[in-house]
């Protein structure tokens, strides 16, 4: 649990990430049926100069990956179930996790002008 409130503080602060992981998870899945989300990861890492607001003093924090990866099969899983593999998580399994992000998202707590 405590990752996942870190995942959505990070998240919260940082839009401009989720965004990034969307786009380029989209084009991957144009040309792949499954794909890493690491990859996706340095992709922007590699590509992009985003500017975090990060508490934990990482820019792009690799504890966050899987929460990414989950929350783009809740936000769009027509494209996303499956897309990604993950692996259970070490304070909660992967229902949980997925049901937390479901809620959240139910929630309205999504900058979804961006879309």
């Amino acid at each position: 649990m405590i990752l996942y409130s870190k995942w959505k503080a990070f998240h919260n602060d940082n839009p401009q990430v989720f965004w990034a992981f969307y786009k380029y998870a989209r084009e991957a899945a144009e040309v792949k049926k499954s794909f890493g989300a690491r990859m996706v990861w340095e992709r922007i890492r590699w590509h992009s100069t985003i500017e975090t607001d990060s508490k934990d003093g990482f820019k792009l924090n690799n504890n966050h990956i899987c929460y990414y990866a989950r929350f783009l099969a809740v936000v769009d899983p027509a494209r996303f179930d499956g897309f990604f593999t993950t692996r259970e998580g070490s304070q909660t399994g992967p229902d949980e996790e997925l049901q937390m992000l479901r809620d959240w998202q139910n929630k309205q707590l999504l900058p979804w002008s961006q879309a």
